[in-house]
């Protein structure tokens, strides 16, 4: 199993597979921000946005946590020249796709959030994200769900968080990108039996 630290370390034949597709998170691993938090720092800054944050505060009261999320994320929708996008993921993407190979942005933010941050880095075949009603929270095992059905011979994912500990556990899931992750969350993933790069 390849353990990737630096350009002299071998690097598992799997990710040099153009054929494998690749699905790669937005918040913590494409970019180094939480949409979400954005959306809600944006409705606490000016005074006429505070109804959209109480209304927001009482979506997640009554009907959850990803109603309000997806609420903020679409009432106030991210400039994606103002993100910080990881150079380091870009370059592998790129490198990816110059042998052929089929590149998607796969996010649990609002998919009205995940198509201009696509558009804009101007490097994946496609997206997915939340669809509400039929997909209020494309993460985790949703997140697994969506991608194995839209890539059913496996893809290999790139993701940050715990969350993404179900998509890297996920039969459809071959390989895993570990992209900034927290040493307790590096140290579970490690332990998962598939090939992995570490960036």
């Amino acid at each position: 199993y390849s353990y990737v630290e630096n350009e002299n370390t071998m690097i598992d034949p799997v990710f040099r597979d153009a054929s494998l597709p690749w699905a790669i998170d937005m918040d913590g691993t494409l970019i180094r921000e939480d949409v979400t938090d954005l959306a809600m720092i944006k409705s606490l800054q000016n005074p006429l946005f505070w109804f959209s944050f109480l209304y927001a505060c009482l979506l997640v009261l009554f009907r959850g946590s990803a109603y309000g999320a997806r609420y903020l994320e679409t009432r106030f929708i991210v400039n994606p020249k103002t993100l910080t996008y990881n150079q380091k993921v870009i370059e592998i993407i790129e490198g990816h796709r110059k042998l052929g190979g089929h590149v998607i942005l796969a996010t649990a933010s609002h998919h009205l959030v995940a198509k201009p941050v696509a558009k804009y880095v101007g490097i994946f075949d496609g997206f997915i994200g939340s669809d509400p009603p039929s997909v209020m929270d494309a993460k985790a095992e949703a997140k697994a769900r969506l991608l194995n059905q839209r890539f059913p011979k496996g893809f290999i994912y790139a993701g940050n968080s715990e969350d993404d500990m179900k998509v890297w556990n996920h039969e459809g899931c071959l390989a895993m990108f570990l992209v900034n992750c927290k040493p307790d969350l590096l140290q579970r993933a490690q332990q998962i039996r598939k090939p992995y790069i570490v960036i």
